[in-house]
């Protein structure tokens, strides 16, 4: 109907008064249609001028008012399936935050089938770290053509958590040079290298990331970590404390003096650090297995039983987890357990040599 009552208008069928009337309607019927339809109007018009009648403008406005409905339905049928696609992908969302990792699994699979986004991958593969299943999430990541910023964290937390540090640093490199993060990037690719020893790589990663005005006693702390490594306990303390002396609230250089006086034998003081630690970052599951330790060497079995499995929970993919509650059963005198706790510890991680010595003990390495 706008579009007849545009061709009307423009064919100059109207004249005087009635043409004055139809003034503005039509060109708000022109705004409407958009540019297209305006197009096709005024052709149809000018045919209306050498014809001189109206039929034809009645014909090529039914073909053209057909055209509109069919392409409504048409962006109506894609806006619903637009809808449908972002109302799943909430719902997996609020069932990967509420730790209903299976559902959510589900439907990231099903949304990845459909779409082909690979974000949708990338989802599912964080779905699988968190069911304890990184080989498969590794497999799934390996195929992403351009892994974006959630991708390449998840691929280095993978490898990070399969012991594969050198590859972990070499993704985080990889993904300093996007235009993403280049310097939180740096500071995970320096710190993995700080754990495998690496001095020289992770000093040259801390420089480029100064570059980028990181804080200041991020230094300090992975120098710390790179120490503990090492062995070398007291230097380790000491860029600890540092760190802690420019920012008090740095959990991580509380865990790692945690880790140098468990290592020293000092179970209450490494007990005080890690619950410190712990206060600041509640959802780190690594303090956990840390406090369970310390209960461990206290002689506690049950909470250090109730500690492992918060830290399972919270990251069902850890390998130090199924191994430390293996071997609270071992010392509990229940060889199966341990047995298969031990076994899923060697599964996560197949170089993990604790567990191949605690199934070793036990008899249980076929």
């Amino acid at each position: 109907g706008a579009l007849l009552l545009l061709i009307i208008y423009l064919s100059g069928n109207t004249e005087g008064e009635s043409r004055t009337i139809l003034a503005v309607p039509a060109l708000f019927s022109g705004i409407a249609l958009g540019p297209l339809y305006f197009a096709a109007a005024g052709l149809t018009a000018l045919l209306i001028r050498r014809h001189r009648g109206l039929l034809i403008a009645s014909f090529l406005s039914l073909f053209a008012g057909i055209g509109l409905v069919y392409g409504g339905k048409t962006h109506m049928i894609a806006s619903r399936k637009g809808r449908e696609i972002r109302a799943a992908e909430l719902m997996a969302f609020d069932l990967f935050l509420e730790k209903d990792t299976r559902k959510a699994l589900d439907l990231y699979e099903r949304l990845a089938g459909h779409t082909g986004s690979e974000k949708y991958r990338i989802r599912e593969a964080q779905c699988l770290v968190k069911l304890g299943h990184p080989r498969d999430a590794l497999s799934q990541l390996e195929k992403l053509k351009d892994p974006g910023y959630e991708g390449y964290l998840t691929l280095g937390e993978v490898y990070d958590i399969l012991g594969l540090r050198r590859e972990a640093s070499k993704i985080y490199l990889d993904a300093s040079i996007k235009p993403y993060d280049p310097a939180g990037f740096l500071i995970l690719g320096a710190r993995t290298l700080a754990r495998s020893g690496d001095r020289e790589g992770f000093l040259k990663l801390i420089a480029e990331a100064e570059k980028h005005g990181i804080p200041p006693h991020i230094r300090h702390q992975i120098l710390g970590d790179y120490y503990l490594r090492k062995g070398k306990l007291d230097p380790a303390k000491e860029e600890f404390r540092r760190s802690l002396s420019l920012y008090k609230r740095d959990e991580i250089s509380l865990a790692g003096l945690g880790y140098a006086y468990y290592s020293e034998g000092e179970i209450d003081s490494a007990l005080f650090y890690f619950e410190r630690a712990r206060i600041l970052s509640p959802r780190d599951y690594a303090l956990y297995n840390n406090i369970g330790a310390c209960e461990l060497k206290r002689g506690d079995l049950r909470k250090a039983l109730h500690n492992f499995s918060r830290s399972l929970k919270i990251n069902p993919s850890q390998y130090q987890a199924y191994f430390n509650i293996g071997l609270v059963y071992e010392l509990a005198g229940d060889t199966l357990k341990a047995i298969r706790y031990y076994r899923r510890a060697l599964n996560l991680n197949p170089l993990y040599e604790d567990a191949k010595r605690g199934l070793a003990r036990l008899g249980g390495g076929d």
